[in-house]
């Protein structure tokens, strides 16, 4: 039986350019997703209010995890069978969940924290315009991030953090540090991503998770993941501070490492290894001096369209004419980058040369 896919990601630095907050570069991934009808849950620091502009610009109608885990947010009638066994309040079209503690109590804590001498600033204490200029937001959007429910983002002056990590302990809070550091309760990105899992498998049967992510906030998720990813950094590199097993150390940062990464992992999981042979590839490749084209692979099932890259095919392929076997033309393309196979060059059987026949087309996979 085929599981569902389920892709689980941050935004910030991962998803989202930092500064920018564009996805662009992540266009082909989302469009992938989307026509696999693969669920894509944002799982985020940010406040709902926040989600809910990004959803709407990807046009995403799955449920999402604000607040480093605080609450979930289910699209009412989502899941058809309805939702046991947590309690729900019902709000503005979502079924929510609420793990987190509430912002009450956490600025509470931070009053608290402050009588105790820590030097510890959160965004509750700042108005837009500050918080504008630490995040790189508009105003606007940083009044969006003020409308908080579950997570108070802070400044921390000290040296002692171990000290400051011990005091919220003790007040039976949590610290977690992504760009900022983040006061929350006994709560976080995982054990929301957990409930979200179950609550799939419940409704849909099996599934195979999928979590993207560059920072140690992001680690509780990835650990309940099949395939964790890590997303390097602008400064360089990845994180050192994650450690999961089977981590995916991505190549490249935020959403263009997201978009290689997406559709490496979707066109490479084990349930669709049975594609390689035969594979069945509708073939769009303008065959010209410096040509471009798009290769889409046609799985027996179900079609998969992995624009892993843009291949440039030259008038004389690199290995010579085009060959015949049994009477169909077919020439061997150099495609070093394919990780969901291994291999360093296929043969596609060709139905036209002039880039304009749209059919299916059998291609077999040369080592």
């Amino acid at each position: 039986m085929r599981k569902k896919i389920i892709v689980f990601t941050d935004l910030d630095e991962t998803l989202l350019t930092r500064g920018t907050y564009s996805f662009e570069p992540a266009l082909p991934a989302l469009k992938a997703l989307k026509e696999r009808d693969m669920p894509l849950v944002v799982v985020s620091s940010k406040t709902k209010a926040e989600i809910e502009v990004y959803r709407k610009k990807l046009a995403n109608e799955d449920p999402f995890i604000a607040e480093n885990g605080g609450g979930i947010y289910v699209p009412k009638g989502y899941f058809k069978g309805g939702i046991r066994g947590y309690a729900l309040s019902v709000k503005d079209g979502y079924e929510a969940i609420t793990l987190g503690a509430s912002y009450h109590v956490l600025r509470q804590a931070l009053r608290q924290l402050r009588e105790e001498a820590f030097p510890i600033r959160g965004f509750g204490d700042m108005d837009a315009k500050e918080v504008a200029r630490l995040t790189g937001l508009s105003e606007e959007e940083a009044r969006l991030t003020l409308k908080r429910h579950f997570d108070e983002p802070f400044l921390y002056e000290g040296e002692d953090f171990e000290r400051l990590r011990e005091a919220v302990s003790g007040l039976g809070l949590h610290i977690s540090q992504g760009r900022f550091y983040h006061l929350t309760g006994e709560t976080d990105k995982g054990a929301a991503t957990r409930v979200l899992i179950g609550l799939y498998r419940e409704h849909v049967g099996e599934v195979l998770s999928i979590a993207l992510g560059d920072s140690p906030a992001d680690e509780p998720m990835l650990r309940e993941a099949d395939y964790p990813v890590l997303l390097e950094r602008e400064d360089g590199g990845h994180h050192r501070g994650v450690s999961v097993p089977g981590l995916i150390m991505a190549e490249g940062v935020g959403p263009e490492g997201w978009n290689r990464a997406v559709l490496d992992l979707i066109c490479s999981t084990p349930q669709n290894a049975d594609y390689l042979l035969p594979v069945f590839v509708q073939l769009r490749l303008v065959l010209h001096n410096g040509g471009a084209g798009q290769v889409g692979l046609r799985m027996r099932e179900v079609e998969i369209e992995c624009f892993l890259q843009v291949l440039e095919v030259p008038a004389q392929p690199s290995e010579g004419r085009p060959q015949f076997l049994g009477g169909k033309p077919f020439v061997l393309v150099h495609m070093p980058k394919l990780p969901f196979t291994g291999l360093g060059r296929v043969a596609f059987f060709l139905t036209g040369r002039d880039g304009e026949s749209q059919g299916s087309t059998r291609a077999r996979a040369a080592r």
